[in-house]
Order: structure tokens, then sequence, then C-alpha cells
């Protein structure tokens, strides 16, 4: 199941990614970087500049170019 895991405190770094591996890394679904998830949220941040906008737009079906990520 796709979920929001938060990548670091900066803005823009919550992404969209599978349940983890078993060395507990994910890989986001805007620009395929793995990474080990500070939290997994259990719903779409309520802080709109928390999240990757790629992976917003990929969340609703436009995907972006990588340029518009952070």
């Amino acid at each position: 199941m796709t979920r929001w895991y938060v990548a670091s405190l900066a803005d823009g770094d919550t992404h969209l990614a599978e349940p983890p591996s078993p060395e507990h890394l994910v890989t986001a679904q805007c620009d395929g970087r793995r990474f080990r998830p500070l939290v997994a949220l259990p719903a779409t941040p309520l802080d709109e500049a928390q999240i990757c906008p790629a992976c917003q737009a990929h969340r609703v079906g436009k995907p972006q170019s990588n340029s518009t990520r952070r």
C-alpha cells in the first residue's frame, strides 16, 4: 500500500512510496530516490508545504517532470 513517508524536515520532502524494504528503505515515486524515512504518515500531510510536488501530482494522476521537485 502506497503511503506518505517523511524523508527530512525540509519543505517538499515528504514522498509517496511503497512500504519499506527489509533494509528499512523506501523508494520515492517521484524520482526513485531511496531513503530511510523519519516516519510513515497515516494520511496525507495536513501541511501542503511538506509534500513533494511531483509525488502530489502523481497521487492525483498528473505526472510532472522532476524539475519541479525541490
